[in-house]
């Protein structure tokens, strides 16, 4: 009950609003830096869909690896993906995944992604 009290005064005094406003700008330069570096890394190698949804968006991979390892390196250097794989009633696109961007700090984006595609594309070449 508690609870339900404070989300209330939270609402009704705008507080959200001026939350969600300061935020805004927050996780459009963590989108917009994770975007850059993945194109920066892949180059034609990944496709990135230019509308989001939320706190995500969709990116392709194009490379000659399966989803399983692509996410697998992923998980190891920390980076958030997740398969479009359930979205699809039916033919699913091959390697295609929700990037989570909001929990990635602006700053961290360049040295993750880095890492993410020195261990993908090195277990490409081998």
């Amino acid at each position: 009950m508690v609870e339900r009290c404070a989300l209330t005064d939270f609402l009704a005094e705008g507080r959200m609003e001026r939350y969600l406003t300061k935020l805004k700008p927050i996780l459009r330069g963590r989108r917009n830096a994770l975007i850059y570096e993945l194109t920066r890394a892949f180059k034609t190698g990944i496709a990135i869909q230019k509308e989001s949804g939320g706190l995500h968006f969709v990116v392709q991979f194009k490379i000659e690896r399966s989803a399983k390892e692509i996410l697998a390196v992923a998980e190891e250097c920390g980076l958030p993906l997740a398969t479009t794989r359930n979205y699809y009633a039916s033919n699913p696109v091959a390697n295609e995944f929700l990037v989570s961007f909001a929990v990635i700090e602006e700053a961290a984006a360049g040295p993750l992604v880095r890492q993410f595609a020195d261990a993908l594309l090195d277990k490409c070449d081998k």
